[in-house]
């Protein structure tokens, strides 16, 4: 029998409300080993019978680069959104809509994943790239806060 596929041509994508698809050229959803950062990754038997085993949910993009803002014509650009967003002294919580079926309302075929992305303060994209014709691009990686993403079906 044939499955119903997530292809990369109908993704829709959302943070904070506003659509990024048409910026972005890569979205991953997935649990990734938890960062260490310096902090103490001794794990008691307490942590580790309510732990996913040190894994985190991160929501990894590239991105076209772009310094639009919200008085362009097409609204503020994902990296303009990010960078004012690190520029805040904490940072910031970004609630998403990842739709990899591109469909409006999330169904069980065809489910929605939400999750609130945290941008670190000081944490900014990247900006430049190689020489030549081809647009710049830039990644990024969030953790999500808390770490829970939710699977939507209706």
């Amino acid at each position: 029998m044939a499955r119903t596929r997530i292809r990369g041509k109908q993704v829709k994508f959302t943070l904070n409300g506003k659509e990024y698809e048409c910026d972005l050229v890569s979205a991953v959803l997935e649990k990734v080993d938890a960062p260490s950062s310096g902090t103490d990754t001794v794990t008691t038997f307490c942590d580790a019978a309510t732990s996913a085993g040190g894994q985190v949910w991160q929501l990894s993009i590239e991105a076209v680069q772009s310094t639009d803002t919200s008085a362009g014509t097409d609204g503020e650009s994902l990296h303009t959104l990010i960078w004012d967003s690190a520029a805040t002294s904490g940072g910031a919580k970004i609630p998403f809509v990842f739709m990899p079926h591109g469909n409006a309302t999330a169904t069980a075929e065809q489910p929605h994943f939400t999750g609130t992305a945290v941008v670190e303060g000081g944490a900014y994209p990247a900006v430049g790239g190689t020489a030549g014709e081809n647009s710049f691009t830039w990644s990024y990686e969030f953790y999500l806060d808390p770490d829970v993403v939710t699977r939507k079906t209706a």
